[in-house]
């Protein structure tokens, strides 16, 4: 068992070859990486505030966090007074590389079984969204940024968005399923 004082374990994912777990903690504003032999926490990636759902992609060379940012003063059932958002972070160096405005308390992400979209879904707001992995990619190679966030370079929604599908409110999360269809 792993436990940390103030945490508030939310997701986990395994690694391609079975060798790993990464698992988010929305207590701490991080996501570990677990050795699943020795069962120990062996890195730590920092996220920004409140991660929820993680993804990897199939070769397990990139991971995705959904970032639900600050809750509401009022009530954590309220809409945030400042986005989310999709963090990225390449495994090969442990290093968060970019984030992108993720919408109203993002809490859903799945990445397609062919690695190309990154699907992302709010827990207040009424559509999920389809980033282009492959718009992702080239926009890091222009550095077609629109600024940073702690340091961190944010990328234009709009230039990596492939769709919004309009699905009511509260999409939880989006799972891939036979054919390739996302439920």
């Amino acid at each position: 068992r792993i436990s940390l004082p103030g945490s508030n374990m939310r997701h986990v994912v395994s690694s391609p070859d079975a060798t790993k777990a990464w698992v988010s903690d929305m207590g701490l504003n991080a996501v570990y990486e677990v050795e699943l032999d020795r069962f120990a926490i062996v890195s730590t990636l920092r996220t920004s505030i409140n991660p929820n759902t993680i993804d990897l992609t199939p070769d397990g060379r990139w991971l995705f966090a959904s970032t639900r940012g600050p809750n509401n003063p009022k009530s954590y059932l309220l809409r945030s007074l400042k986005p989310g958002r999709l963090e990225v972070f390449d495994l090969a160096t442990r290093e968060r590389v970019l984030s992108v405005e993720g919408g109203t308390q993002p809490t859903g992400l799945d990445v397609s079984p062919d690695g190309k979209y990154v699907i992302g879904s709010g827990k207040l707001q009424g559509v999920t969204t389809a980033f282009n992995w492959e718009k992702v990619q080239t926009a890091i190679r222009n550095k077609d940024f629109t600024g940073d966030e702690d340091g961190i370079p944010v990328l234009k929604y709009e230039l990596i968005k492939d769709a919004e599908v309009q699905v009511g409110l509260g999409p939880l999360h989006t799972q891939f399923g036979p054919g390739d269809m996302a439920y």
